[in-house]
């Protein structure tokens, strides 16, 4: 034997704890190429072992008379399988670091032109070895038969697994840890943290891993990594936590530059054999306790601690360090060794329970010392063939088609993620599901009609045919965390949702319902999903043919109306696109006409995990699947996704291009655009002026001086309403003197609270003395939508905003896109006043002839009826604000302002120009109207009273007085 001559060794090991159906084999040969030319060198390929029903239920022609309980079927990846030439090689498996040979290759079915040739697409059958284990062993030198216990590490090859030029550096902040999530993208009921012994492997307790069913990924500081394989020490037992550790193999190695990997004792001379100066990160010291001592002072401790871990304690000034931290598992413990001229840290103990703090900073962990042999008998060298061989499973979903850039199709990195939109106080939800519904805010008891549909765009969504036939019925489409929603009790639970209007539904031409076929209908709604929507986003569609679908159990068409016949249903083969049952293991459930069927992938330029839609439910019975009617062995029906992305893109083009061409001739209909510039004449009414102090007015609120920020806006108050359609909203009151507000009349008419004015640390509240909305204002006309709000008492607390009055401001004009207005900070929603941002108009003008165009695409066609400010005098259009932490005060506040700024005797001061008009429920991120108050200042200030500031004086100052 040499270093490239050693025995395999043969399978003895256990079934229930080394299953295989499911796992991946590796098979070697130099059997015929996909040319039919024998390969001139050895090749290898990953072979899934397959349940052997399933096998025979895919292929009863070529398995159901052939296949016995000594032999195993196996399918490969992309037409991968055994073929002539390869017979008699083996299928390999990886346990523990050792190679096993479980299979023999047997027999692949021929191909239907020439039966002497194997099928490449079809299955492979192995001679099954371990049911033969017993023969073996009589003809065979025991020595090559595995022994479970034994572990041998060749220390000197080892060592290349790891580079100690690098590992343990002690100069923070560079951490060796990954945190361990769960591949669905919702928190783990534990949390864990896993520590980096080398690029590709990690260690952390077992129990973080004891659930089978969970995937889990490794996130490094924003670096996502996939998790290739689990590695549980044999001995761990979960119900007393012994032997708490495993290890951890990435499918691709972490190289962010904020991690370094903990260096690994591995020679049994680096091992220091005293348990004595430990530390966690950031040299945090940790007193090893006796375990007396330990479950003295922790009274949780006191029954968990297994008799082969450790305890340790941390100082209290390291409290305030671990905070937010006090419940993770898997913080590593190390030990500092000075090796050369550097000092690093060396792995010494993982720590399996968090932090108690009712006492004393206690924890329990296991040494790690005592598994450093078993650790590096289970690492392995990954070549450089061996990880583009993985890679290359995830690299096809990169190959999008040229157009797709058009018509707002969102890059493959911006779909199907579910991880963002995680927040602990948010239940699970899929954020591409939406329900279709009826009347406007969507009720539990429309929920019940069970109407479904799936978010591919954001400004499109798919959903069943059968469903949408009666397309009138279904006139919105709510997405977003709809439980989170029902129960929620702030002010801002408008938030967890987005509620769509329903603009067209198109069935497929083909569609027919006996049999089902094309059973696929193509939504627009309005407006597009808003680009950084914390709880809302499309799914990625299938752009390339070579997904893998490993995730989904699909059986074909004859197995599919047998297991329906079994249940007395009768289905044809007509009918069938794609055909599932439920995973071994799944509980069934009630699937919902038009629910999705997702695939999971990982992209290969970034391991991040993306979900692709790959088909929509049916109900081909039409039935009402009952809960006492779910069973595994009904199969679900599901239309292919695949052969209709042509008709999809093709659908969603036409859309863009008739609404380019509604654009273009709302253009050819312009007489006349409104210019940037505006030139103002004098005013009528020139004395009230004197009721305005120029002086003190619209002041700089700018926290500091070039910065755009502001916590003090002393002339915006508010006062809460309930609009025409019966929701509540809050309207702005601003203040342009010191008895005097300006506001919309859909707000203030008939208003009988008062005013509110957040200012600073204070909060003034003014009575209403008299509200004069303008005469010629009518519900739901948007062209004189302003009134005047006369306060009870004077507001001298307060600075107004300046008014346009006076012949130096006039003389000057204004460009529209030159003005301000306010945006407010999205993530501190619950005081939205509390921290505003000036934004400048800029490009986001649009001109009054567009803009009504894009306010009737905004506005849900059952409220079109209302009119549009048609003044091209008197109303200036903003389109919508969309940044992923700010947005437009106008889309929260009806009657926000918009003001110029202007130097008047030296001081730079803010104008108000106009206010945000806003009438039924406009969508948050439509454009917005404001209303030009220029036209408007005569009657305002005709409308204000000269004398107010007479009444407060004791004495009346038209009288003679007399001195004395």
């Amino acid at each position: 034997m040499s270093k490239y001559v050693q025995p395999v060794c043969v399978w003895n090991l256990n079934d229930q704890e080394y299953p295989i159906i499911g796992e991946n084999g590796t098979i070697v040969g130099f059997g015929l190429t996909e040319n039919d030319t024998v390969s001139n060198h050895l090749k290898k390929g990953l072979v899934s072992v397959v349940e052997p029903l399933e096998c025979i239920e895919n292929d009863r022609r070529g398995f159901a008379y052939v296949l016995t309980s000594e032999m195993i079927c196996g399918k490969g990846q992309n037409g991968v399988s055994a073929c002539n030439g390869d017979s008699g090689g083996g299928m390999f498996f990886e346990v523990s670091g050792k190679w096993f040979v479980r299979g023999l290759v047997s027999f692949t079915p021929g191909r239907e032109n020439n039966s002497l040739l194997c099928d490449g697409i079809r299955n492979t059958v192995f001679s099954d070895v371990a049911r033969y284990e017993g023969w073996i062993n009589q003809y065979i030198d025991p020595r090559v038969v595995h022994d479970v216990n034994e572990v041998i590490v060749d220390y000197d090859e080892k060592l290349k697994l790891f580079d100690f030029d690098t590992c343990g550096t002690t100069n923070y902040p560079f951490y060796p840890y990954g945190l361990l999530k769960k591949q669905s993208g919702f928190a783990m009921e534990k949390p864990c943290f896993v520590t980096l012994i080398s690029r590709w492997y990690a260690v952390g307790p077992a129990r973080c891993f004891s659930n089978n069913r969970d995937r889990h990924e490794v996130d490094g500081f924003g670096q996502i990594r996939q998790i290739e394989r689990v590695m549980i020490h044999p001995k761990f037992d979960s119900a007393t936590y012994a032997n708490d550790i495993a290890l951890i193999e990435l499918t691709r190695p972490l190289n962010d530059r904020r991690i370094s990997p903990i260096c690994l004792p591995i020679m049994p001379e680096m091992r220091i054999k005293k348990i004595d100066n430990l530390f966690q990160w950031e040299g945090n010291s940790v007193t090893v306790l006796s375990h007396n001592d330990c479950k003295a002072r922790n009274t949780v401790l006191r029954s968990v601690l297994p008799d082969n871990q450790d305890c340790g304690e941390l100082e209290l000034d390291s409290m305030e360090i671990f905070e937010g931290y006090d419940d993770f598992d898997g913080i590593s413990l190390h030990q500092v060794q000075t090796r050369g001229d550097k000092k690093q840290m060396f792995l010494r103990g993982v720590q399996t329970l968090g932090y108690y703090t009712n006492t004393s900073m206690t924890l329990a962990f296991i040494d790690t010392n005592d598994y450093i042999d078993w650790i590096l008998h289970r690492m392995r060298f990954i070549d450089r063939e061996e990880n583009e061989d993985r890679l290359s499973l995830y690299s096809e979903e990169s190959k999008e088609p040229e157009w797709k850039s058009d018509n707002k199709w969102l890059d493959i990195s911006e779909c199907g993620s579910i991880d963002d939109y995680y927040r602990e106080q948010i239940r699970s939800h899929v954020p591409w599901i939406g329900w279709l519904h009826i009347n406007r805010n969507v009720t539990i008891a429309e929920l019940s009609h069970g109407a479904v549909a799936t978010l591919i765009h954001r400004r499109f969504a798919l959903a069943a045919a059968a469903i949408m036939e009666n397309k009138e019925q279904w006139r919105f489409l709510t997405l977003g965390a709809l439980s989170n929603y029902y129960s929620c009790r702030t002010d801002y639970c408008e938030d967890l949702i987005q509620e769509l209007d329903v603009r067209e539904i198109t069935i497929h031409p083909n569609y027919t319902k006996h049999p089902r076929r094309n059973d696929i209908a193509l939504i627009e709604v309005w407006p597009e999903i808003y680009e950084y929507h914390e709880y809302i986003r499309p799914i990625c569609l299938p752009w390339t043919k070579n997904l893998p679908r490993n995730q989904l159990k699909q059986i074909n068409s004859t197995s599919c109306q047998r297991r329906f016949m079994l249940n007395h249903y009768h289905v044809e083969e007509e009918d069938i696109s794609i055909c599932t049952i439920y995973a071994d293991g799944e509980e069934p459930a009630a699937i919902v006409p038009g629910a999705p069927l997702q695939d999971e992938m990982v992209l290969a330029n970034s391991d991040e995990r993306q979900w692709f839609l790959r088909g929509l439910s049916y109900d081909h019975l039409e039935r009402k699947r009952m809960t006492d009617e779910r069973t595994t062995h009904i199969p679900q029906l599901f239309t292919d996704i695949n052969p209709f992305i042509d008709w999809i893109a093709e659908e969603v083009k036409r859309v863009y291009d008739e609404r380019s061409r509604m654009l273009s001739k709302a253009r050819s209909k312009a007489e006349h655009l409104k210019s940037d510039q505006v030139f103002l004449s004098a005013i009528r009414n020139t004395e009230k002026r004197r009721l305005f102090d120029f002086e003190t007015c619209g002041a700089d609120i700018r926290e500091a001086p070039g910065k755009e920020v502001t916590r003090n806006i002393p002339w915006l108050g508010l006062i809460h309403r309930t609009n025409e359609i019966g929701e509540a909203h809050a309207c702005g009151v601003i203040l342009i003197s010191d008895r005097y507000g300006i506001s919309t009349a859909s707000c203030a008419v008939n208003y009988t609270g008062n005013v509110v004015f957040p200012y600073g640390e204070a909060t003034y509240h003014y009575s209403i003395q008299k509200i004069i909305a303008h005469p010629e204002y009518r519900a739901g006309d948007l062209n004189h939508n302003i009134a005047v709000i006369q306060l009870q008492k004077s507001a001298n607390l307060l600075n107004p905003i300046c008014l346009p009055i006076i012949d130096e401001i006039r003389t000057l004009g204004y460009n529209r896109t030159g003005l301000s207005t306010l945006w407010y900070n999205y993530y501190r929603y619950k005081e939205f006043l509390s921290v505003l941002q000036l934004h400048s108009v800029g490009d986001r003008y649009v001109d009054s002839i567009y803009c009504q165009f894009y306010r009737n695409e905004s506005t849900s066609k059952f409220e079109r009826q209302q009119s549009m400010p048609l003044h091209s005098n008197s109303s200036i259009c903003i389109s919508s604000s969309q940044h992923y932490s700010f947005r437009g005060l106008e889309s929260k506040v009806e009657g926000s302002p918009i003001f110029s700024e202007h130097v008047l005797n030296g001081v730079k001061r803010l104008f108000l120009r106009g206010i945000s008009l806003q009438s039924g429920r406009m969508k948050p991120f439509a454009s917005m109207f404001y209303l030009e108050i220029d036209g408007f200042l005569d009657w305002i200030l005709d409308n204000m009273n000269d004398t107010l500031r007479l009444n407060e004086i004791p004495f009346d100052l038209r009288e003679k007085l007399l001195f004395n």
